[in-house]
């Protein structure tokens, strides 16, 4: 099984869709650190599971690219070719919402929805759920280094994690916690139970129940004298009630005799008060007959003071008349007085503008205004006519004064535009003395291709000389092993050497080591003339790029002057446009001297002058007309009201002699609305008489039922206070029986409380009890827990044995026959010879191949429990600490681990993984400005030419 397609689009750096088609070997995945590199495998992760599991960089909100917005979707659809075909997993993201589904070779939809895709994922496609196939697939740097620097404990945790059965630890610790949890509930048990004090609790319990015996004797006394209480007040009530009856009788007839008295009074005083209003009433009729005979001169005096009252306004109107006619008298001799001083101010002397202005000072008066009216409208015509002929003579001043200035203009862009054109000529033949008539351009192109060419043929020949120097060394290590009498036995056919054959052999190894470092040097001296070639073409480069800016920059120079040029011809032509447009203007005319246009100047204002006066003049006419038919009607008016005459005094009078009938005849009006009440006061007092004889006969009846009752008042008072006595007694004896029974309930509480609590104590011992019972049995299971965590542990190590020492002998060339691991899987090696040695003695390299072994071996093991074999597997940043010499003993050791996978994939930002003739496809990360990661395929030294390869996504370089 291989990843045969990953297509990525919005998915965190990875901004832009990205398609890749990986190919079979290893495959370098390479870039600065936060490019993107293991968020290429993630998203596998993502598509196959989803976020469930994945921690918070899989979380929804995580997933797309922080730069845009979550309505943009996200898609991950990653292709593994596996024995049954190819089945591509596509999952969506958008807006966070989720969407998935599988999809066969054909196209044909397996199995949609989120958790349905991530089932199928794990029972039919892989045959592992996430963990595993993590583990399976993915080795970080840390899982490389753990076998050989890690503590035992720590190296057998992180190994079961792995294998998928670290859940017995946590399950283990979960046991122990609950453990603890009792064991502690145990004691704090023990505690409270010690601290209970049970003789306290006896005691109080016996006492408790003695006070309720004594307290239930006293309540039956109690109850007895109670009893015999009720009985006396029921006694006392009876007597009590008997008394009653007369007591309630006797209020009632006493009630009845005061209402009656209360009436006779209330009687007597409406008599009294009805008497008083007709004596007022016979009073008021004799005022009456006073006051009638005045009121009815009232009509008469009334019309006599309306008379007073017209005379008073029209004389008060007559003096508004006088008063205004004076004041427009005033008026129209200033209004006449202003128009002259207008005029003396217009005087514009003999030579004015107006010819008819002098004859206005021969006028006078009305006729002064009509003619003045007449004069200034005629001024608005001249003015119009006098500012055309002054705006002419500016207009031809101007035109003479562009004329020369224009003039001058001409000359001097004629000498610009020469200038200019001599500059560019002089830029076009430094050009030409520069390229000597060759493209630099092109010869800068072909400079770069060659140098790049040459370096990258330096490269591959330096690539094929470590080759070659490596697999000398394995053969003098071969030789060397066969020299010391190591080995006994041909190291490929593994049969015993015959008589001298070991020698030979030896013999043939060295002269087979020399030839292939002769090559290697070879290989090496290619190398270096090449890379001195590219340094040589490279030292060119930079002379003609040199040259090649200087052109581009004078080029661009003469590009700004040929524009230039074009622009002073075009202001040349403007200009000389622009002359002769003047001349044909000003053609058979003179300039206008100053002092004709001053004349001009001030004509204009002369009559501007006189049209401005104009409005205020009208005005000035308007008013006094006006005025003139005012004071007319006022004389009118005066003549008319020259015989009244007004008293003051008299009017006063008849107002006063008004107001006092006017208020007599309101008193008279009062009086006959009080006399037309007397009927109802006479009828009032009779029943006031009849109902004070009423009341006195009822009194007098009540008196004798009073009499005749005979009510003892001094009875029924001792009545009532023994019923008071007996009910007093019987609340004392309620009182006390209700004391005693509190008491006997508390007593009975406390019986109650001591029962409980003793109850309560018992219960906890037994519950202790149960619990440290409880905590022994899960210290058996913790024990049990440990010796299964060991088994299954030690089931695995024998078939991690198996895969790692198969593993190591490949990569070591049989150097090193197995791999063993203690129980805290501490890793020995073992060569030919049986000899074990433990991993901390070897080299870094030996080491970094040891541990590369044994997680590889994991890796197979967790995939084969999958039912699916795994054909890639990714390495992310295991050069990241290794020196040169040790990244190429990984990169040596990961060229034989590609007989066993399909695909490896090596993410590391160091140079040596692009550079390494090892590496069959090199993907490069780069990001931009803005955060967005791009994979651009880079060529490696061992890789054909770009379009031998389809179906590769980026750019090649």
């Amino acid at each position: 099984m291989i990843l045969e397609r990953l297509f990525i689009e919005n998915y965190k750096q990875l901004r832009e869709p990205v398609e890749l088609y990986p190919p079979e070997g290893a495959i370098g995945i390479v870039g600065p650190n936060g490019a993107g590199k293991s968020t290429l495998f993630e998203s596998i992760l993502w598509a196959f599971f989803g976020s469930r599991g994945g921690g918070p960089r899989f979380a929804n909100e995580s997933i797309p690219w922080s730069g845009g917005s979550t309505k943009d979707p996200t898609t991950v659809e990653v292709t593994l070719a596996t024995d049954g075909g190819s089945f591509t997993v596509r999952r969506r993201l958008k807006s966070g919402s989720t969407s998935a589904e599988a999809i066969d070779a054909a196209c044909r939809t397996i199995v949609s929805g989120t958790a349905d895709v991530t089932r199928w994922v794990e029972e039919n496609l892989l045959g592992m759920d996430r963990t595993a196939f993590e583990a399976t697939f993915y080795a970080r740097q840390k899982e490389l280094r753990f076998f050989a620097h890690d503590e035992g404990i720590s190296r057998v945790r992180k190994i079961s994690k792995l294998l998928g059965i670290s859940s017995v630890e946590t399950a283990q610790s979960f046991l122990r916690e609950d453990r603890n949890d009792l064991r502690s509930e145990a004691r704090l048990l023990e505690g409270r139970l010690a601290e209970a004090d049970l003789d306290s609790l006896q005691t109080e319990l016996e006492e408790a129940s003695k006070e309720c015996v004594r307290l239930e004797t006293q309540l039956e006394k109690v109850s007895e004298e109670y009893d015999t209480a009720e009985k006396e007040l029921k006694s006392a009530r009876e007597v009590r009630v008997a008394l009653e009856s007369t007591y309630r009788e006797h209020s009632r007839l006493t009630a009845d005799l005061r209402e009656a008295e209360a009436d006779g009074r209330r009687a007597g005083d409406r008599r009294a008060e009805a008497e008083k209003d007709l004596a007022e009433l016979a009073a008021a009729e004799e005022e009456l007959g006073r006051l009638k005979p005045r009121t009815a001169r009232l009509p008469e005096v009334t019309f006599e003071l309306e008379r007073l009252e017209e005379d008073r306004r029209r004389s008060e109107q007559r003096d508004r008349d006088r008063k205004e006619y004076m004041q427009a008298q005033r008026r129209l001799s200033d209004i006449e007085g202003e128009v002259a001083d207008d005029l003396e101010s217009l005087d514009g002397g003999e030579d004015d503008a107006l010819p008819d202005f002098q004859d206005l000072f021969d006028l006078d008066g009305p006729e002064l205004l009509s003619e003045i009216l007449a004069v200034l409208e005629r001024a608005a015509g001249e003015l119009e006519r006098a500012e055309g002929s002054h705006e002419e003579l500016r207009r031809l001043a101007g035109d003479h004064d562009a004329y020369r200035v224009v003039a001058k203009e001409v000359g001097e862009a004629d000498e610009s535009y020469s200038a200019a054109r001599e500059e560019v000529a002089g830029l076009v033949e430094a050009l030409e003395d520069l390229s000597g008539g060759e493209d630099l351009e092109r010869a800068e192109r072909e400079l770069r291709e060659q140098e790049e060419k040459l370096r990258e043929l330096a490269a591959l020949h330096r690539g094929k000389a470590n080759a070659d120097e490596s697999e000398a060394k394995n053969i003098d290590k071969a030789r060397e092993a066969i020299d010391s009498g190591a080995e006994e036995h041909c190291p490929t056919c593994h049969r015993e050497f015959e008589s001298g054959e070991q020698a030979e052999i030896s013999d043939t190894l060295r002269r087979q080591a020399a030839a292939i470092r002769r090559r290697a040097d070879r290989e090496t001296g290619e190398a270096g003339k090449l890379a001195a070639s590219a340094d040589e073409t490279g030292e060119k480069l930079v002379r003609v790029a040199s040259n090649l800016n200087r052109w581009r920059e004078l080029r661009e120079t003469r590009v700004r002057a040929e524009d230039r040029v074009a622009a002073r011809l075009e202001a040349l032509e403007k200009a000389r446009s622009g002359l002769e447009e003047l001349e044909t203007r000003i053609a058979g005319t003179e300039a206008p001297t100053e002092a004709d246009l001053e004349a001009a100047r001030a004509r204009c204002a002369r009559l501007r002058e006189l049209r401005d006066a104009r409005p205020q003049v009208k005005s000035l006419a308007a008013e006094h007309t006006k005025l003139t038919g005012r004071i007319a009607e006022l004389a009118e008016d005066l003549d008319a009201l020259a015989g009244l005459t007004y008293d003051a005094d008299a009017h006063r009078e008849r107002r006063e002699e008004k107001d006092r009938l006017e208020r007599a005849l309101g008193r008279v009006e009062e009086l006959e609305r009080r006399l037309s009440t007397r009927p109802e006061v006479e009828k009032a007092l009779q029943a006031a008489r009849e109902q004070g004889g009423a009341a006195e006969t009822t009194a007098e009846k009540l008196r004798r039922e009073i009499t005749a009752l005979d009510f003892d008042e001094s009875a029924y008072e001792a009545s009532v206070e023994l019923v008071a006595a007996a009910e007093e007694k019987l609340s004392k004896l309620s009182d006390a029986r209700v004391w005693i029974g509190g008491e006997w309930k508390d007593a009975d509480y406390r019986i109650e409380r001591a029962k409980t609590e003793l109850k309560r104590l018992d219960d906890d011992r037994k519950l202790a009890n149960e619990k440290a019972a409880a905590a022994s049995r899960m210290d058996e299971m913790d024990s049990l827990f440990t010796e299964f965590f060991r088994s299954l542990t030690a089931r695995a190590r024998p078939m991690l044995e198996v895969e790692a020492s198969n593993l190591v002998r490949d990569l070591t060339d049989g150097r090193y026959e197995r791999m063993e691991f203690d129980d805290n899987y501490r890793v020995k090696l073992f060569d030919r010879f049986d000899d074990s040695y433990a991993i901390e003695r070897f080299s870094g390299g030996e080491s970094d191949v040891a541990s590369l072994s044994a997680r590889v071996a994991l890796s197979r093991i967790v995939a084969s429990r999958g039912g699916n074999t795994l054909g890639f597997l990714v390495l992310d940043e295991v050069f990241g600490s290794l020196d040169a010499g040790r990244r190429n003993n990984v990169l040596l050791a990961l060229e034989r681990l590609k007989r066993s996978f399909g695909q490896i994939f090596i993410i590391s930002h160091v140079a040596e993984v692009q550079e390494s003739a090892l590496v069959d496809e090199v993907w490069m990360l780069e990001e931009d400005e803005e955060g967005k990661s791009t994979v651009r395929r880079v060529n490696t030294p061992m890789m054909p030419a770009p379009d031998a390869i389809a179906g590769a996504a980026g750019g090649t370089t």
